[in-house]
């Protein structure tokens, strides 16, 4: 038997739902709670990830198993208090008062056999800030799931780099300053749970592998998740150009980082993710476009971007132009209207392939500028 509060079972069921991510017709996986005198442990499967919620305080040494749906029959805003336990008649019950009056929902007690083979969890783990999670967050809008010739659909953690590296085939973003404690690189799933708020709060994040299952602990949760053995990741060393071969380049304040995101908004064809933007860099940093709906090119410069090198256009999806801004890269460097792109800053790289130079944009000598349209 134990106790929580009905607000803490609403929060466990969203969490358990962004993290496990089950089938809406297959089963609903089961909830172990694990009573000790001083924790509560509360956890989900589903195939090769589990999530975990710990909490502190006395408890009567015992466990339950029971579906999850049963944390929705009594979830709430509210604060006042749940009580779960075993029945004795096969099924677990949950009781609580609502307005004075009395309130109960049973499920079906499940087997305890069901939790035998979790893994273990690390004898240590590995302390890296709270930015991991934000990392991993980023990682996975750079997965392609649909891959077959390699496991594109995973995120690569390099051991001796202290890297988060993920590709679609068309954009690589490397994350670094992390620190994890094996030396291969080790293939996990992408999790949407790395978005929940409940996680992405978290001011620091420990880290540990043991038997094949990456533990992640951003207090009071824990997320495991199987190692893919047997999948290929590309070499992606040899894809990042160096930035001291650029051809041009250009540094952006923070400010106009976020003017850039801002304009890529309201320029022609924002609502396509996949159109193309003209990047142009020729005395001034300048992103052009145009639509069937707005054939007349409209741009923004901003001023204060002063590129180096040689003058250069190049074309670019908006999207991935969109994600540098977005990520604060603030280092842009161009090589040639074919060669990859760059975009860095002090721990994050991405690159990305450019479009044909056939959808270069040239300048008018009057060009529409989005001021207006930013501010309608």
């Amino acid at each position: 038997m134990f106790t929580i509060s009905r607000r803490l079972a609403r929060r466990l069921r969203a969490v358990f739902r962004r993290a496990l991510r089950w089938p809406p017709r297959g089963p609903c996986p089961s909830v172990v709670a694990t009573m000790t005198d001083h924790s509560l442990r509360i956890g989900a499967r589903h195939k090769e990830t589990i999530i975990t919620f710990e909490q502190e305080g006395d408890f009567r040494p015992g466990e339950l198993v029971f579906p999850l749906e049963l944390l929705a029959d009594c979830e709430a805003a509210r604060v006042d208090l749940v009580t779960f336990e075993a029945t004795g008649e096969g099924t677990v019950s949950a009781h609580w008062q609502e307005s004075g009056i009395e309130r109960s929902a049973r499920r079906d007690l499940h087997s305890i056999s069901q939790t035998a083979d979790w893994p273990q969890l690390p004898g240590t783990l590995h302390a890296n800030p709270g930015r991991l999670i934000t990392a991993l967050r980023n990682a996975e809008e750079a997965v392609d799931a649909q891959s077959s010739r390699f496991a594109l659909g995973h995120i690569q953690l390099c051991g001796q780099s202290g890297q988060v590296v993920s590709t679609d085939g068309h954009q690589l973003l490397i994350q670094s300053g992390f620190e994890f404690p094996w030396s291969e690189n080790l293939l996990i799933p992408p999790n949407r749970v790395w978005g929940h708020t409940e996680l992405a709060s978290a001011a620091r994040v420990l880290v540990g592998q043991v038997d094949g299952w990456v533990t992640l602990r951003a207090a009071p949760w824990t997320l495991q998740l199987k190692v893919l053995e047997e999948g290929r990741f590309p070499r992606t060393e040899s894809v990042v150009p160096l930035p001291a071969s650029a051809a041009a380049r250009c540094r952006l304040s923070p400010a106009e980082l976020l003017r850039l995101g801002e304009a890529l908004k309201s320029l022609p064809g924002a609502g396509d993710p996949s159109s193309a933007v003209t990047i142009d860099l020729n005395g001034h940093f300048a992103v052009r476009a145009t639509s069937t709906a707005l054939p007349d090119p409209e741009e923004v410069r901003l001023a204060r971007g002063k590129p180096q090198g040689q003058a250069m256009r190049i074309a670019s999806r908006r999207q991935y132009l969109e994600r540098a801004a977005r990520l604060g890269l603030r280092e842009f460097y161009l090589f040639s209207p074919e060669s990859p792109l760059l975009a860095e800053s002090k721990h994050d790289r991405l690159v990305w392939m450019p479009l044909d130079p056939s959808v270069i944009v040239p300048p008018r000598e009057v060009v529409a500028v989005t001021a207006r349209r930013m501010a309608a």
